[in-house]
């Protein structure tokens, strides 16, 4: 077997080539983190008002960027802050202020029909 013969890498296709030991980690690490759950802080700040939404109708966006995406569409949903078993009230009320989320990349996008008063955390699957 010639060093010709070994793929160090996740696209090759062809006939008769070995996977390098290598990519058994990159493998692995693709599994594994598409069930890795983030805690995000969402600020009051850095909202924009949006007129291109899905819904049709004007949101307001805020930008949050991510260190890495594993999966196509990381889910969301509302956390609770470091220490802490439950989201308080105000938390709770400023996501459900949230519409949807986008991901481009390694920035995540948030879409809320209006900016929240108090700042809240979300769980972020598949990404950190």
């Amino acid at each position: 077997l010639g060093t010709s013969d070994i793929a160090n890498n996740l696209t090759t296709t062809t006939t008769g080539k070995v996977l390098d030991a290598t990519q058994g980690k990159a493998l692995n690490d693709s599994i594994t983190n598409k069930h890795k759950v983030t805690s995000v802080q969402v600020t009051t700040s850095g909202w924009t008002s949006d007129t291109t939404s899905q819904s049709g109708s004007t949101l307001y966006k805020k930008s949050i960027s991510l260190s890495h995406v594993y999966v196509d569409s990381p889910s969301v949903d509302i956390g609770a802050a470091s220490g802490s078993v439950l989201p308080t009230a105000a938390q709770q009320t400023a996501y459900d202020l949230l519409q949807y989320v986008t991901v481009d990349g390694a920035t995540m996008y948030l879409y809320g029909s209006d900016i929240p008063t108090d700042a809240y955390y979300i769980n972020v699957e598949g990404a950190d």
